[in-house]
């Protein structure tokens, strides 16, 4: 299973979200180049809530049919931004 996450306890760490938040800015800053179109930004949605390990190892165990034999983070962003932007933008998001 693969999930997005966080290292906090706290439900309201902001942890999870400073990906989005440098992706937001690089993506407007490519509307703005006329690289990308406001709406597609405006369309692109990623419902998530991130768990903590803590969350996660509690609802496996409550849950009683598997076990968890190691948890780790990957990137995940992506794939999502392909999906929604297209391949092209990928190395224009690093650069921005």
């Amino acid at each position: 299973m693969i999930l997005m996450g966080r290292r906090s306890k706290d439900p309201w760490s902001k942890e999870a979200c400073y990906i989005w938040e440098l992706m937001a800015t690089a993506l407007n800053h490519m509307v703005l180049q006329g690289i990308i179109k406001e709406e597609q930004v405006d369309t692109f949605n990623v419902p998530q809530y991130a768990p903590s390990p803590f969350e996660v190892k509690l609802e496996v165990l409550k849950e009683e049919s598997f076990i968890i034999n190691s948890l780790c983070m990957r990137a995940v962003a992506e794939p999502l931004l392909v999906s929604h932007f297209g391949e092209a933008i990928i190395e224009e998001i690093a650069i921005n």
